[in-house]
């Protein structure tokens, strides 16, 4: 009869913890200059694909980053 008032006891009382453990916390919230700089990042992709979208000229004088033959003299 002990055992299984205790076995009861114990089911309980894990059903309890578990309960506890599930219950949703605020306390994996990210630091707000972290929100900040990663909603910025976003924001200036976004404002440079609209740019190259609608002002295509300003882009073009950029170097692209093409291959240059070296001269022999150097």
């Amino acid at each position: 009869m002990w055992q299984e008032i205790s076995l009861g006891f114990n089911i309980k009382y894990l059903l309890t913890k578990y309960h506890r453990i599930m219950e949703p916390t605020k306390k994996n919230k990210p630091n707000t200059l972290v929100v900040i700089l990663f909603s910025l990042i976003v924001l200036m992709v976004v404002i440079y694909f609209i740019l190259v979208t609608f002002f295509p000229a300003v882009f073009s004088t950029l170097n692209t980053g093409d291959l240059q033959p070296v001269p022999a003299n150097k």
